[in-house]
């Protein structure tokens, strides 16, 4: 995240400023591409690009705090995202949607297989869609609830619901298997 110098780089971005758009995208596209690839092994690259090709078509008109930009960030991916699901069911030599466990080079991908482990990541694949895509919003895209609403189309209340369902589940689920959730980053909704 940004911070303080968060206005600054969005209005440098406004003037045409390449490097200020670099660190715009350095500093929110781990969570960006951590949460696409939870959902599409194979189309997470493009839907991340499409995203920002979104974000950069959208700029102008953008207003707002970084948290602001988080939500709207994340609810055109999810909107990507959605188009590629729909894609993907009516075309059927594409590659199914899958959890991807390889662990990569990507920082994000370093925290979260020590904070959830691999155990998780496969146990959200189980919970419902619903549920799924709050608790990933919200622990590995790390929106808050404000945030995860908006992407999601939901009520604060709804999300919040879903997500303490969602992780209540997966604690069952983890649980079943023999594994431990780690609180620190489960506990948190």
């Amino acid at each position: 995240m940004l911070g303080d110098n968060f206005a600054r780089t969005l209005a440098q971005v406004r003037n045409g400023d390449e490097a200020a758009f670099a660190a715009l995208y350095r500093a929110h596209n781990p969570a960006l591409a951590g949460f696409l690839r939870r959902r599409s092994i194979t189309a997470a690259e493009d839907l991340a690009s499409e995203t920002w090709i979104g974000v950069a078509r959208g700029l102008e008109r953008f207003e707002g705090e970084e948290s602001d930009f988080q939500r709207w960030l994340f609810t055109i991916a999810r909107r990507r995202l959605v188009d590629h699901i729909r894609k993907v069911k009516r075309s059927p030599e594409t590659t199914a949607l899958a959890v991807d466990l390889s662990g990569g080079g990507d920082p994000l991908e370093s925290v979260l297989s020590g904070e959830l482990g691999a155990a998780a990541l496969i146990a959200i694949e189980q919970l419902p869609p619903a549920q799924a895509e709050a608790v990933r919003l919200r622990i590995i895209g790390d929106l808050d609830v404000a945030a995860t609403a908006a992407a999601m189309g939901r009520s604060a209340t709804a999300v919040r619901i879903l997500c303490h369902r969602g992780l209540k589940a997966l604690a069952e689920i983890m649980g079943s298997e023999g594994n431990k959730p780690h609180n620190s980053t489960i506990g948190k909704v």
